[in-house]
């Protein structure tokens, strides 16, 4: 029950975008100050090149790579150390990214292979971690290389 609690203390800091540790929530600022437009990506975490992989949807991907880089959901990213956005891939609408999720679940393994190294040749980290951002892509990715 601790490790629960502690849990959820973790995705609170998560999602407290801006407040000061003193500052209190109220009703009338609470509903503007946390609202931010969804954004479904459908993305693919790996544990290492050519390694162990995820195929995930979420409307917020940044706070969702957090929570699994983390290790606070249990499950098969943390039993097998998945945390490494390789993919990702941002729709218009929740039922498009749910379907592409779907259907990536059921390639087999090359052919997500393919797809990883034709956005990110190198398996690169695209999450940084020191500013909290996802990368876009190889000019991005670049910097990072050297």
């Amino acid at each position: 029950m601790a490790a629960s609690a502690a849990a959820r203390a973790s995705l609170d800091l998560l999602v407290d975008y801006g407040r000061m540790p003193t500052e209190q929530p109220t009703r009338a600022n609470h509903a503007m100050r946390y609202w931010r437009p969804k954004q479904p990506c459908v993305y693919i975490l790996a544990s290492k090149p050519r390694g162990a992989m995820y195929v995930g949807m979420s409307c917020f991907l940044q706070d969702r790579i957090v929570i699994h880089k983390q290790q606070l959901n249990a499950g098969h990213t943390k039993a097998f150390g998945i945390h490494r956005l390789v993919y990702y891939e941002r729709h218009e609408l929740i039922p498009e990214a749910t379907l592409r999720e779907t259907r990536l679940k059921k390639w087999h393994r090359p052919w997500k292979f393919r797809l990883i190294e034709d956005m990110n040749p190198e398996w690169i980290d695209l999450h940084d971690e020191t500013s909290g951002t996802i990368l876009d892509g190889p000019a991005d990715i670049e910097p990072l290389r050297h």
